[in-house]
């Protein structure tokens, strides 16, 4: 089942910003990061839950303005709009959560952006949970490369994701963090393997998801 933001949950976002510093990333208005006109303009989107969840949060869809949202998270380094979001999606979950796993990013990704996106929304998403559970980096990524700009038919296999060597049990109940979803491989994948380790409730959330 997919669950969207109404517009009543994004005003939601402004409410629980930490700072009034910043502009909006997307019109430069005062605000906290994403003024109320922006986010009234983000699209509904309708996705299919990927195999292996058992349920998928999306914030917005990745066109126009959700496009432009993440581009300013994700590529241009704006982190701002990340507590709102965060609040957002946090709220968006329905039950007890053991432990948040942010998706890994590809290492030309994160040498190119200096930091990782979903794991900075998971840190965020945790402290906002009941129980504030644990972020924990239980998966790490074999393939070099990234997603985007691959053929479909690459992109539709997914990412390598394995077991991070070493990691204790995290728990029966875990939260799946990224910034985007296209084909949905990349959280299958990701459920495929946690659930491989004794992971028996696997959800997930993402900023936006490509119709």
């Amino acid at each position: 089942m997919v669950e969207d933001m109404t517009v009543l949950t994004v005003r939601r976002w402004i409410d629980a910003a930490i700072s009034v510093d910043h502009p909006c990333v997307l019109c430069g208005a005062p605000s906290r990061g994403l003024c109320e006109a922006c986010a009234q303009d983000l699209d509904r989107v309708e996705v299919a839950t990927p195999a292996g969840l058992d349920q998928l949060v999306v914030l917005t869809g990745y066109a126009d303005v959700g496009r432009e949202l993440v581009r300013q998270v994700k590529l241009v380094g704006r982190r701002a709009p990340l507590v709102p979001i965060a609040t957002a999606l946090a709220g968006a979950v329905q039950t007890p959560i053991d432990a948040v796993v942010p998706i890994p990013s590809s290492r030309s990704g994160l040498r190119t952006r200096g930091w990782e996106p979903p794991a900075h929304l998971a840190a965020l998403i945790a402290r906002q949970l009941p129980g504030r559970p644990a972020v924990r980096t239980a998966l790490v990524r074999r393939d070099r490369g990234t997603q985007h700009g691959q053929s479909r038919v690459h992109r539709l296999e997914g990412p390598d994701l394995r077991w991070q060597p070493g990691s204790r049990s995290i728990g029966a109940r875990v939260l799946l963090v990224d910034d985007v979803m296209t084909t949905g491989s990349t959280l299958a994948n990701a459920a495929a393997t946690l659930r491989a380790h004794g992971v028996s409730d696997v959800r997930a959330v993402v900023i936006a998801a490509a119709p």
